[in-house]
């Protein structure tokens, strides 16, 4: 289970919808599964469903999920969304990388960094 921030100047919606792309994007929500309900997942983290509707709403906008009216909201296939979670990260990681060498850090410092963080990102999800 996971604790969102309240206080922690990201809007909850944006926190619901961050946890349900890790669960995606690491695989442990697959492909045509099933997102819990709306009022479900609102009662089991104790926010209010309006919450819930948008980060759901959010994640189908990005191509993470798709809806059925009267069903629910189900996982969609990889390639409609994987492209664009590599590109933004991508994008992400040259500007970080851009900041750090700008700061005096150096190439070399940089792959030890990437390295180590590989050892670590096996343990996360």
């Amino acid at each position: 289970m996971t604790e969102f921030q309240f206080k922690s100047g990201v809007p909850v919606f944006d926190q619901i919808k961050a946890y349900f792309e890790r669960l995606i994007i690491n695989n442990i929500l697959k492909p045509e599964e099933k997102l819990p309900a709306v009022r479900e997942t609102a009662k089991q983290f104790s926010i209010n469903p309006t919450t819930v509707q948008k980060a759901y709403q959010q994640l189908e906008a990005e191509g993470f999920v798709y809806s059925l009216p009267g069903k629910g909201s189900y996982v969609a296939k990889r390639e409609n969304y994987l492209d664009n979670v590599r590109k933004e990260a991508m994008e992400e990681f040259k500007i970080q990388v851009k900041k750090a060498m700008d700061k005096g850090l150096s190439r070399d410092e940089l792959i030890k960094i990437i390295e180590e963080s590989e050892d670590i990102s096996d343990d996360k999800v």
